[in-house]
């Protein structure tokens, strides 16, 4: 989906890291992460990415909704683009996610839900058995949570289409994710944020994850030129996916992750006037434990 820009891209760049700076519940943390908190929600409000989890710093005696949600109202003020962008909270969830809420919305459509053909594939789901297999999306990750979801997102969006004056709320509680293992909090966060490849863990309780299996470590960068400081490096996304299924199923595909990777990113990139440059780096990698 293309998301019309109102705000030139390096001034929104430079006033959300302003606004970020000069927010109360932030003095503590350093600029250098706050830098790069405030490029993650930019790029989201861009519409260059769909969703950004915050695990940047913790936010001390403060409550995360609320400081969250001083955030998004404090741009909204300032940048029209930033009256599309909501978090997500949930019981379930340990982390919230900053959503652009019709981008996000668009994916679920054209990737998940089939209600306009058969949809787009993007996202390749990985169950962690032993060894690690590819499976088809599980219906209890459409049908039970992206479908709620995406019922719930276009009700707010509909609203806010029919009420030009009533912005989206900043926090968004959605309801389907208050109860929810692992099983299915692993590949929607996965989802949300834009990963090419999603895991799957086999059982609820299932804490060991890819112990000693080789992987392919996939960062896509952006580096952005007009930017104070500039030109630097960001990492938009990474992930990783077990060696052995890029060597094997996935190389088959037509697309492979890279090439995947730079089409989407540098059509979005372009869409909003951002001088900025992509490219994937990979690496390989073994670990005594994978975090997910």
């Amino acid at each position: 989906m293309s998301m019309t820009t109102m705000t030139d891209p390096v001034h929104l760049i430079h006033t959300t890291i302003e606004t970020v700076n000069k927010l109360p519940a932030f003095r503590k943390i350093s600029h250098l992460k706050l830098e790069q908190f405030a490029l993650s929600i930019a790029f989201v409000a861009l519409g260059i990415r769909s969703g950004y989890m915050f695990d940047a710093f913790s936010t001390g005696k403060h409550n995360t909704v609320d400081v969250l949600s001083d955030v998004i109202i404090a741009l909204r003020i300032k940048m029209p683009e930033y009256r599309h962008v909501v978090v997500l909270v949930g019981l379930a969830l340990d982390d919230y996610f900053i959503v652009n809420a019709p981008l996000l919305l668009d994916r679920l459509h054209n990737e998940f839900l089939e209600d306009q053909g058969a949809p787009e594939v993007w996202t390749e789901f990985v169950k962690l058995s032993d060894p690690p297999q590819l499976t088809p999306v599980p219906k209890s990750l459409t049908q039970g949570i992206l479908d709620p979801l995406s019922l719930t997102l276009n009700l707010q969006n509909e609203r806010k289409n029919n009420l030009s004056t009533v912005d989206l709320p900043a926090i968004l509680n959605i309801p389907v994710l208050n109860n929810l293992e692992v099983t299915d909090l692993v590949p929607l966060a996965a989802v949300i944020l834009e990963y090419p490849i999603a895991y799957i863990p086999e059982i609820p309780n299932q804490t060991s994850f890819l112990a000693n299996t080789q992987l392919d470590v996939y960062e896509y960068c952006l580096t952005l030129h007009g930017i104070r400081e500039s030109p630097r490096e960001h990492v938009l996304l990474k992930f990783s996916c077990p060696s052995s299924l890029n060597e094997g199923q996935l190389e088959q595909r037509p697309n492979r992750i890279e090439d995947k990777l730079r089409m989407r990113f540098s059509q979005r990139i372009n869409s909003c006037n951002l001088l900025a440059e992509g490219i994937v780096k990979k690496h390989q990698a073994t670990f005594d434990r994978v975090a997910l």
